[in-house]
């Protein structure tokens, strides 16, 4: 099985592994990757000590996402953040509705009526 990431190839999982646990996260021992299509799933512990390294890997796209697991449970997952621009909402509206001129004769009437003059 030939796996690729990015621009480098490995002809095996174990010197993908290598050069991961080497280079990139020498602190991962109970890193788990089932296949290639599985993402890295690392325990609590690990997670919380090297969460530094962990995020430096999603950022610079080395990893798409990281499972982090509790007693080998999959509980959370670790993923880059897409800000989406929020649009326009204040005045969304302005100009394109109009009022009647009388709107307001009847407000002395509602009042009176609710009791609150």
């Amino acid at each position: 099985m030939k796996l690729t990431r990015q621009t480098k190839s490995w002809s095996t999982w174990s010197e993908y592994l290598g050069d991961v646990l080497v280079g990139v996260l020498p602190f991962c021992h109970n890193m788990v990757r089932m296949s290639e299509d599985t993402d890295m799933q690392v325990n609590i512990l690990e997670a919380k000590t090297n969460l530094s390294q962990l995020v430096r890997l999603i950022e610079t796209g080395q990893e798409d996402s990281i499972i982090i697991a509790r007693y080998g449970k999959p509980v959370a997952k670790l993923v880059l953040y897409k800000d989406v621009a929020a649009g326009k909402r204040i005045g969304i509206a302005k100009g394109k509705l109009k009022a009647p001129m009388d709107l307001d004769q009847y407000n002395d009437e509602i009042a009176a009526m609710l009791g609150e003059m």
